[in-house]
């Protein structure tokens, strides 16, 4: 039974007068590390470029922005653009076989010490996530400001 706070969240989303809440795919634990929160079944809603922050060092960088609804409550998720070595973020191109509408589960794993967003399509079909994530990039979610719209045709690589 859906609580009376999540039905009165999702009514004031709806009326346009409430932020999406982070999609929180881990949460850090005590004496260092990040813990799983299991496995989210959501829904793509939209997307967009948007101005974000990098948690280490501070310096604005081009991140997308996904929304996705889980248990119906509209919910965000960011990823920089590009990786440490530059290069485009392994999840926007997993994401980028995702289209608007489509429920994928999302679930933050761990291989070698390094955590990683695991995406599957809810059809079966699974896609290649070889390139580790930063551990820490789960806590730089929570930290960063809202985000301006950026031109994507801006993005250099």
């Amino acid at each position: 039974m859906e609580s009376i706070s999540k039905k009165l969240l999702r009514k004031s989303q709806e009326a346009g007068g409430e932020e999406p809440e982070r999609l929180q795919l881990g949460t850090k634990i005590d004496g260092g590390g990040v813990k799983s929160t299991g496995k989210h079944i959501v829904k793509l809603i939209s997307q967009k470029a948007v101005k974000g922050q990098d948690f280490h060092t501070k310096e604005e960088r081009a991140e997308i922005e996904y929304v996705f609804e889980e248990d119906g409550i509209e919910k965000f998720y960011r990823v920089p653009v590009k990786n440490k070595v530059n290069k485009l973020h392994y999840l926007i191109r997993a994401m980028a076989g995702v289209i608007n509408g489509e429920e994928i589960s999302l679930e933050m794993k761990s291989s070698g010490g390094k955590n990683f967003v695991e995406l599957n399509h809810m059809g079966g079909v699974e896609e290649d996530l070889d390139e580790p994530a930063d551990e820490e990039e789960e806590e730089s979610k929570a930290e960063q400001e809202e985000g301006v719209e950026l031109d994507i045709s801006k993005i250099p690589f």
